[in-house]
């Protein structure tokens, strides 16, 4: 029996050593050469929608992403560029996302995928789209675009039910860097799961092309963000006429801001209020925001702008009741401008974003702040065109009533300030302001000097 036993240990010895015989023998590991840790990663993408149908011009918004990847990973050298992808998957099996769809109860529209990724900072998101040439079979379920003009996985669907494409971004991919996401990076953990969140603002991304040579059509200019979800935090509350304590009937937006480029509160995601004045705004990372309101009722009446200052992420902010903006008129303002694109001495041709911004507050409150449009299906404004480009809003002609947020309950301060705002235009790498404010009154019409950007690409 012992011969037996050996006879058999020595034909595995023998057989391991034929099946390693081309193994190469692995060289000895120094501290500077071990690679980090992977982490295991989910990827998801949501969106705080305020275009949607019946009231906005949206019934979908379908986006169909083929990829998406993290880098530069501080924590490799220093030359090693290059991206990490979060979920291969995607590559063989894209994900359509519905931008304006139900989301689930931590606030995603869907779950893209996952991943293995070294741990360690990552400083911005490359996301990829499905482009004109892909392989739509491939898309996981079905293609809702089927009904476009042109083969195409992004499109949108108007609320009378018109299927019309989106034209995306150069490379059919987008970047999210530093200044879209808190403290300009985010971690991959080497223990447990990270959950890597986009936030895209579908109603902000899909600009309508005023080119004669082109009417009705739809590029996709992404307004995204993206961050670690540790829990899914909201901030949440209701918006009510301060007369009435009920509900407003009509049109309010409020815009969760921070501070961003400039010193300039920037809208970070915008909701729309329920029949009843309730808003939900979420996901949303942790830190702390300010949060804008507006609101103009079904007979247009204009609320007095409010602006509440230091919410945390994860709390109820109570009642914020709105005051009319007017013992006469309380009409909203309407300003009109234009905005020249130049390259060079040839016309240009760009998209850009036109934004209302106000100063609130004195003293070590002062700051300045993103006056959401109430009008408008994002809060902002974008328009697109060759060379001049006209644009239109209208907002509250009242300067905002600032509070601070408190858990026992927020007082707003009146404003004596003249209504005045500062219109600004972000485009083709540049922004310029108006000189000085623009004076508003109620119910009228004002003009904003014309800003001209000159770094556009020739048409």
């Amino acid at each position: 029996m012992q011969r037996f036993l050996s006879a058999i240990l020595a034909s595995v010895a023998v057989l391991a050593a034929i099946a390693c015989a081309s193994c190469s023998p692995e060289p000895p590991s120094t501290p500077s050469a071990q690679a980090p840790p992977g982490g295991h990663v989910v990827v998801s993408i949501s969106d705080p929608a305020t275009c949607a149908a019946p009231d906005g011009p949206y019934a979908h918004i379908f986006i169909t992403i083929a990829g998406v990847a993290a880098g530069p990973n501080p924590s490799v050298s220093e030359g090693a560029a290059g991206f990490v992808d979060l979920a291969p998957l995607l590559r063989e099996r894209p994900v359509q996302v519905d931008l304006l769809g139900k989301t689930d109860e931590r606030c995603r529209l869907a779950m893209l995928g996952h991943g293995i990724a070294p741990a360690g900072d990552y400083r911005m998101l490359r996301v990829s789209l499905l482009g004109a040439a892909g392989d739509f079979s491939s898309i996981a379920g079905e293609n809702r675009c089927r009904g476009a003009a042109k083969p195409t996985a992004n499109c949108v669907v108007t609320r009378n039910g018109a299927v019309l494409p989106l034209d995306l971004p150069s490379g059919d991919s987008f970047d999210i860097g530093p200044g879209a996401i808190p403290g300009r990076q985010f971690t991959i953990s080497p223990s447990g799961t990270t959950q890597v969140n986009i936030s895209l603002d579908g109603c902000d991304s899909v600009v309508s092309r005023v080119e004669s040579e082109k009417p009705g059509s739809y590029s996709f200019v992404p307004a995204a963000r993206a961050g670690v979800l540790d829990r899914a935090s909201t901030i949440s509350g209701r918006v009510i006429d301060g007369a009435t304590g009920e509900a407003i009937e009509g049109r309010a937006i409020i815009a969760l801001e921070q501070r961003g480029e400039g010193g300039i509160d920037r809208i970070v995601m915008a909701a729309t209020p329920d029949d009843d004045g309730n808003f939900t705004l979420c996901p949303v990372p942790d830190g702390e925001y300010d949060l804008a309101v507006v609101a103009v009722s079904s007979e247009r009446v204009a609320y007095v702008p409010a602006l509440l200052l230091g919410v945390p992420a994860g709390v109820a902010t109570g009642d914020i009741p709105l005051v009319r903006s007017g013992t006469v008129s309380a009409e909203p303002a309407t300003v009109v401008g234009q905005v020249s694109l130049l390259a060079g001495k040839r016309r240009g041709f760009g998209q850009v974003r036109v934004s209302a911004l106000a100063r609130a507050g004195s003293g070590a409150r002062a700051l300045t702040f993103t006056i959401p449009l109430p009008h408008s299906p994002a809060g902002t404004l974008m328009v697109a065109g060759p060379s001049a480009i006209p644009y239109s809003f209208t907002l509250p002609a009242a300067s905002p009533r600032i509070g601070v947020f408190s858990a026992s309950g927020t007082h707003f301060l009146p404003s004596a300030a003249p209504p005045a705002f500062t219109v600004e235009a972000q485009g083709c790498r540049s922004t310029k302001t108006t000189p000085s404010p623009v004076r508003v009154t109620p119910g009228g019409t004002a003009s904003a000097p014309i800003l001209t950007i000159s770094t556009c690409d020739a048409a």
